[in-house]
């Protein structure tokens, strides 16, 4: 059962070898103007970066894998007017690497007490991925605290992944990769969270990209393999993208949806898009 949590899991996030660069922290020189800083929270050392700046705060939340380096291009962009900063969440990055935890409830008492910490009432939460559950659970546990929810490729109902892997054309049982107890642990979260956003009142600003093409599409991959895998997209991974489309539309109308075709799941880092897309949040995030 594992084996099919982490290989569907890989199925929505992408995170797989040609993407994983975009899912890590850059191995380039760190050169975005932030401080790097630990704190003590809910039991655990957590690590954050601050891009300074003040008026209303933005917390920036990472996918699973990453940490808050993958926000280095996109934060500063807002420290002229809002307070930026970014979390790493346990288990990952520089963040302390203990192996319980993973609730969504206590991920979100994480990100609460770091608030508190930082002496910050009230915030918009920008989320890529995974990071998502813990937005759509701290808004419906603690509404008076957000002012607006940015939602990158996150707002995904993910109890499905598993029965959704088997029908992957590329997916091997006879060949089971392994996982860290910290990987176990987010897996589970993830297979057991089912979103609602019909209590969540704030502005919301969600972004979908449509995977025009199966993420393990190689130049030799011969054309009935491709075939296959150009079937698995259309019939099985793009119609449960507008599923959850449809499920943020129909529980929150009052939300801004946009959908984004010719990309990938690490739009907000796409040099053709990205400039455009941080354009877009922050217009969203001034707007009164």
């Amino acid at each position: 059962m594992m084996i099919l949590r982490i290989a569907a899991l890989i199925l929505l996030s992408c995170v797989i070898a040609n993407l994983a660069p975009a899912q890590s922290p850059p191995s380039r020189p760190d050169t975005s103007p932030h401080k790097s800083e630990f704190v003590m929270v809910n039991g655990v050392k957590l690590h954050y970066l601050d891009w300074g700046g003040s008026g209303e705060a933005i917390l920036f939340l990472h996918g699973f894998p990453g940490s808050a380096h993958n926000f280095d291009d996109l934060a500063p962009k807002f420290a002229d007017k809002f307070r930026v900063v970014g979390l790493t969440r346990r288990g990952h990055g520089q963040s302390e690497k203990v192996e319980s935890g993973y609730e969504i409830d206590n991920l979100v008492k994480d990100i609460t007490e770091f608030l508190d910490q930082m002496r910050i009432g009230r915030v918009n939460l920008v989320g890529f991925s995974t990071a998502g559950d813990e937005l759509t659970r701290f808004a419906t546990l603690y509404p008076k605290r957000v002012i607006k929810l940015v939602y990158l490729e996150a707002a995904y109902d993910k109890t499905d992944l598993v029965s959704l892997e088997a029908k992957d054309p590329l997916f091997d049982p006879a060949n089971p990769p392994k996982f860290t107890k910290i990987e176990e642990a987010m897996m589970k979260m993830q297979d057991t969270f089912l979103p609602d956003y019909r209590k969540i009142k704030v502005p919301i600003l969600s972004y979908y990209a449509i995977f025009e093409e199966h993420w393990g599409l190689k130049p030799a991959t011969d054309a009935a393999m491709k075939q296959r895998m150009k079937e698995f997209m259309e019939k099985i991974v793009q119609p449960r993208q507008w599923k959850n489309i449809k499920q943020m539309q129909n529980q929150a109308p009052h939300a801004k949806v946009v959908v984004l075709r010719n990309t990938d799941h690490n739009f907000y880092r796409d040099p053709q898009i990205k400039e455009q897309v941080a354009s877009e949040i922050r217009e969203f995030l001034i707007k009164k």
